[in-house]
């Protein structure tokens, strides 16, 4: 029987999993987990961020895993109602040499961060939510990979009413005082006096004085030259 070189890899793993000293006891990897900015308004937007502490000499298949007998690393959310969640962020493994693989395969080492962007609802009541999911893995080494695991976590998240310029309540911005002694309509009729006489004041609209000085100085000539015919 002829099998290929993935398939032989894959019976190695099993090999190596299902033999030696025993395998899946322990936490191989610490998980952390927060909600960013643990505080948000209705409608606001976050994002639930895990930061997945892996020591030495292990290492976890990346995501996605680069085949498909290997187990990826992976986030499962618990439903929260006032919550969307998107589509979790994974980083990009890096490449490392597997035995009986010809091939390199994916794997995150050291630390990595991995987020969950989210969304309030407008409609949220504020106050105190909990978010909760399971980070599954499988961890190996340089000789063995061990039992796949599954970490609990959970982060809380406090939801706050919206601001109230938010909400067309306070806009911020004062309303015209009137002054004392005027009613409203005079104040308008006042408003509309002083805009009238800035637009006249404009460069772009006809001066007034030029005009009254030649209408003057026309009718004047014009008395002279009548005078000067009386006499004639």
């Amino acid at each position: 029987m002829n099998l290929s070189a993935s398939s032989r890899f894959a019976c190695l793993l099993l090999f190596i999993a299902l033999s030696g000293p025993p395998v899946g006891a322990g936490k191989h990897i610490d998980v952390q987990v927060r909600a960013q900015p643990p505080r948000i308004e209705v409608g606001g937007k976050g994002q639930l961020v895990l930061t997945i502490n892996i020591p030495a000499p292990y290492h976890i298949n990346a995501h996605p895993a680069s085949f498909d007998y290997l187990i990826p690393s992976d986030i499962r959310l618990s439903p929260v109602g006032p919550l969307s969640f998107a589509e979790p962020r994974y980083p990009k493994g890096i490449l490392v040499a597997a035995g009986g693989s010809s091939e390199p395969i994916s794997v995150y080492e050291g630390r990595i961060t991995i987020s969950v962007p989210y969304r309030v609802s407008r409609e949220a009541e504020p106050g105190r939510v909990l978010i909760q999911g399971i980070f599954s893995y499988q961890a190996c080494d340089a000789v063995r990979c061990f039992l796949p695991e599954k970490d609990p976590f959970s982060a809380p998240l406090e939801i706050t009413a919206r601001a109230e310029s938010d909400t067309g309540l306070d806009t911020g911005v004062a309303s015209p005082e009137i002054p004392s002694g005027l009613s409203p309509d005079t104040h308008d009729q006042t408003e509309e006096i002083i805009k009238s006489a800035n637009q006249a004041d404009s460069p772009s609209q006809p001066v007034l004085y030029p005009a009254l000085f030649i209408l003057g100085t026309l009718l004047l000539l014009g008395l002279v030259f009548q005078r000067g015919n009386k006499r004639g």
